[in-house]
């Protein structure tokens, strides 16, 4: 071994370069004041191995010492173990002190208890707190010195602490951001506590920090502190729960116990919280009125007027105050309309009608156009009887995008895209991409939902066209990506006429390996042969758009549209021959070439090889060739190897071919 800090009994083969040649190499890591013998032996080839040579020897000069804490933690850290082992090495022989004493170092000497290399020395630290264990290294019995020369000091921190952490000020509340304390063991009709409390260390110092929490909730009866288990299971002073239903649990006491864990291993007594339920009525649910007439595949209100009031009806008489509550009730803005994700929180004005237990939110300002908000309703609005909402909830919708401006939108697989310049919509309007099928990778934990409610076309319209489209073009005209596209007013209708100008929009494929060929495709189809089609809705075809380009780094489609409708992303055969090639050439079975590769090949046709005088010797079809190549062994039709010679060959597919030409040198 090269460092003798990982030096192993296996022997460590490398060549004599490797090994450093005539100029040798380096052993690190040796220790101080001790004697090495080296040997050496070499193995060829073929794994037979020489003898050891005669052995050489070598003598370390001592040096500084170092310390080595045996517990295998590193310095300065914390320990709740009164012995602890040390041992040293470097110098060739060391006296020591250990003591609490940080300055003691430089007072160690020869009168000092001694010991040796490797030999491991037993301290007791009868005190918590920082302990230093000082060392003095000497040359003492270095080629047969009888003197104590001091060499060098070393010093090593550890620290002491067996004194157990306490928990304290063990309280309960309605939530993180609640003031209403829960009073210990009284009832209460809450079911969702959040328990917080106290690290405190005795009054000793210093002591190890808290690393982190135990804690056990029980119901029945109380195990008391044996039951909380000696697992860190946080490390902020807080635990958040949401108690199980009536009929779901034995009783209603719950018992809070939790105890910290410091940093030396000490675990300290739990402390209790007591917590009582009071059953009343049932949990509160808070229902959407109206926000508009559509919604998109996602849930999203579509169509909504940038000066709109919202309305939450409440199935149970609510706390008035907890309901108009600013942090209780929130609007954000997520997305503008350029796409772009965003978090703006608006203000409004909230008014509740105890008679009919409707929410008002109205915002204090005029929303921007085209953005996509959030309505999100906490689980701190409490009913009369103390009972907060069965669950939190929330609400998507976007104002409709002013058509004077130009505007930007993604789909929810965070690809498919739509740019809107300015004015080409007749009327102000919300977008919607609907994920037909196609285009979102299998590694990613997003599926495409099926076509919901289709406005351009049925799902069985899409499975007709298909079918033709197969028919016309063959197996590899695959529609790999499909999408509807709408614009939704404010009226809830849709733009079904032509737009004033051309929409562009992005749709993508997915190809996770690069290989240039569409991921589950079948037969395999190139990327670069995609178009994009539009469903005619009348006939149940795809018609083909003239102005598709393929992005193969964004892996995506692009092209101008006039009107929306159901849009795909078709593939097709390719046939393109220009850049197939043959190698090695010449081919030489001498040099160890077994086969000729023909590369760059399309996705279907046949290669013929033929001599000088034009006699067809081979015949190869190729359909789907892996990454694109297909071989040949050199031989004719009859299995028979080819002699040497000058070779012509013909790539052809489809109406396009491509000659070449090959050498055969045996």
């Amino acid at each position: 071994s090269k460092n003798m800090d990982n030096a192993s009994t296996q022997p460590l083969w490398q060549t004599y370069q490797e090994w450093g040649g005539t100029t040798g190499f380096i052993i690190s890591n040796l220790i101080g004041g001790s004697a090495y013998s080296f040997q050496v032996k070499a193995k060829n080839q073929d794994g037979i191995e020489t003898a050891l040579s005669e052995s050489d020897s070598v003598f370390t000069a001592p040096l500084n010492p170092e310390i080595v804490w045996k517990s295998g933690q590193a310095e300065d850290s914390w320990t709740n173990v009164s012995t602890n082992s040390f041992s040293a090495k470097n110098s060739s022989h060391y006296h020591y002190r250990f003591n609490q004493d940080p300055d003691d170092t430089k007072d160690v000497s020869s009168a000092d208890p001694a010991f040796t290399n490797s030999q491991i020395i037993l301290v007791n630290a009868n005190g918590d707190g920082p302990w230093y264990m000082h060392v003095m290294g000497d040359n003492y019995g270095f080629l047969g010195n009888t003197q104590h020369s001091k060499i060098g000091q070393a010093r090593y921190k550890i620290n002491v602490d067996r004194v157990p952490p306490l928990v304290e000020n063990l309280a309960a509340s309605f939530g993180p951001q609640s003031t209403n304390k829960i009073q210990d063991n009284l009832k209460t009709p809450h079911k969702e506590p959040f328990f917080t409390w106290v690290s405190k260390q005795s009054k000793i110092a210093p002591e190890s920090p808290i690393v982190g929490y135990s804690f056990t909730l029980s119901t029945g009866i109380d195990a008391g502190d044996p039951a909380v288990p000696q697992v860190v299971k946080t490390t902020q002073p807080y635990a958040f729960f949401n108690l199980a239903n009536l009929a779901e649990r034995s009783a209603n006491i719950y018992y809070f116990r939790v105890k910290a864990l410091d940093a030396a291993g000490n675990w300290g007594q739990s402390a209790l919280f007591t917590y009582r339920v009071r059953e009343d009525s049932d949990k509160p649910r808070a229902e959407v009125k109206f926000i508009s007439n559509s919604q998109g595949a996602d849930g999203r209100y579509l169509g909504v007027k940038s000066s709109s009031t919202f309305s939450l009806e409440f199935t149970e008489d609510m706390n008035p105050e907890t309901v108009i509550e600013q942090n209780n009730v929130t609007l954000i803005g997520v997305r503008d309309n350029f796409g772009k994700t965003t978090s703006v929180q608006f203000s409004a004005k909230l008014s509740y009608n105890t008679t009919s237990n409707i929410l008002s939110y109205e915002p204090n300002e005029s929303l921007p156009k085209g953005w996509l908000f959030k309505l999100a309703i906490g689980t701190n609005i409490l009913d009369l009887g103390g009972n907060a909402l069965s669950q939190s909830m929330s609400v998507n919708f976007e104002t409709v995008m002013d058509h004077k401006v130009d505007n930007s939108f993604t789909g929810d697989d965070g690809v498919t895209k739509v740019f809107v310049p300015s004015n080409a919509f007749p009327d102000d309007a919300s977008l919607s991409i609907t994920l037909v099928s196609g285009g979102v990778s299998s590694t990613k934990n997003n599926t495409a939902p099926s076509l919901y409610a289709a406005h351009f076309g049925s799902q069985q319209a899409i499975e007709n066209a298909n079918t033709k489209l197969s028919q016309i073009l063959g197996p590899y005209a695959q529609a790999v990506t499909i999408r509807e596209f709408t614009a939704v007013k404010e009226d809830g209708s849709l733009i079904k006429s032509n737009f004033n100008s051309p929409v562009t929009i992005t749709v993508p494929y997915v190809d996770d390996n690069d290989d240039g060929y569409i991921d589950g495709t079948n037969p395999k189809v190139k990327a670069s042969k995609q178009q994009i089609y539009v469903l005619d809705e009348n006939t149940q075809n795809w018609m083909r758009i003239s102005n598709t380009t393929v992005n193969s780094e964004n892996k995506t489609l692009t092209a101008n549209v006039m009107h929306f409708s159901i849009y795909a992303a078709i593939s097709n055969a390719d046939a393109a021959v220009e850049e197939a090639y043959a190698y090695p050439v010449p081919f030489k079975p001498a040099l160890g070439h077994t086969q000729i590769t023909f590369a760059n090949l399309p996705t279907q046709g046949t290669i013929s090889i033929y001599t000088l005088s034009g006699n067809l010797l081979k015949s190869i079809n190729f359909l789907d060739p892996a990454n694109g190549k297909t071989y040949w062994d050199a031989t004719n039709d009859e299995g028979k190897k080819v002699g040497s010679g000058v070779y012509h060959y013909v790539v052809e597919s489809g109406e396009n071919r491509k000659l070449g030409k090959l050498m055969v040198v045996r």
